[in-house]
Formats: structure tokens, sequence, C-alpha cells
């Protein structure tokens, strides 16, 4: 099963090495990579590539477990939100978290704790520790 950061690599558009998405990897090769945090899929897009409905993004959004970055009316969201979309929709799903309960516990408790995360995901993991404001 393909990742939430590989699916999002196809939906990655820009194509623009040079383009404000991508950060210069300061390596020999001097490759560019994404730079996870950068606003650039759209709630249809992270809904596509989540595989969760728009709704159901909408709604961890009112919970405020989410806050995606906000242009002209539109909600974008980066490579990191939608790791932890897809990791709230597994604590809902596998733990039968409420959102409100998950949004509680994240307050005093590491979001790998509550989703049980072995230490090797989490090595990996670019949001575990991110704090969630209320």
């Amino acid at each position: 099963m393909k990742s939430v950061m590989e699916k999002a690599a196809k939906w990655d558009k820009t194509g623009r090495k040079d383009h404000p998405a991508y950060k210069i990897d300061r390596t020999e090769t001097g490759t560019a990579r994404p730079d996870p945090e950068f606003p650039m899929f759209s709630i249809g897009t992270a809904s596509m590539i989540t595989e969760l409905n728009p709704g159901l993004i909408s709604l961890y959004e009112q919970a405020g477990l989410i806050r995606p970055f906000k242009r002209g009316g539109r909600r974008y969201f980066s490579h990191n939100d939608l790791q932890w979309i897809s990791c709230i929709s597994g604590m809902v799903k596998q733990q039968g978290l409420e959102l409100a309960c998950i949004k509680k516990m994240l307050e005093i408790i590491p979001c790998w704790e509550i989703a049980n995360c072995p230490a090797e995901k989490r090595v990996s993991c670019s949001v575990w520790g991110v704090p969630v404001s209320n």
C-alpha cells in the first residue's frame, strides 16, 4: 500500500523545481525535493490522496485538528497536513475515538501514543509532536 507522501507526489502538478514548493537539497547532488510544509493541495486533491470524503476533512478542520492554509477563500493542504489527516482517520476508524476526544488527548499526550505508532514510524513521520491549538 502506498504511503500518503507517495500518493501526494503523483498529484504534485508544479513540476518546476524552482517552484516555492521545493527546497533545495544541499547535498552534493543539489536535487530539489518537495517542502512538506508547503500548502499545495486543494481539498479535492487532498480528498483523493487520503481517500477520505472532503466533508470529513472539513469536519476535522471544524474540530480544530487541522489548520489548512487559506488563500482567496480556498484551503490548501501540505504533505504534512495529508499525513496528519490520515493519522486522525486511523485513530477514528481503528481505535473508535471521537474527534473531541482526540483533540483533548492531544493537549496532554503525544500523538504517537494515541495512534500507537511504533518508534520506526515516528522517526520518518513529519508531523509527530506538532501541537494542536485550542
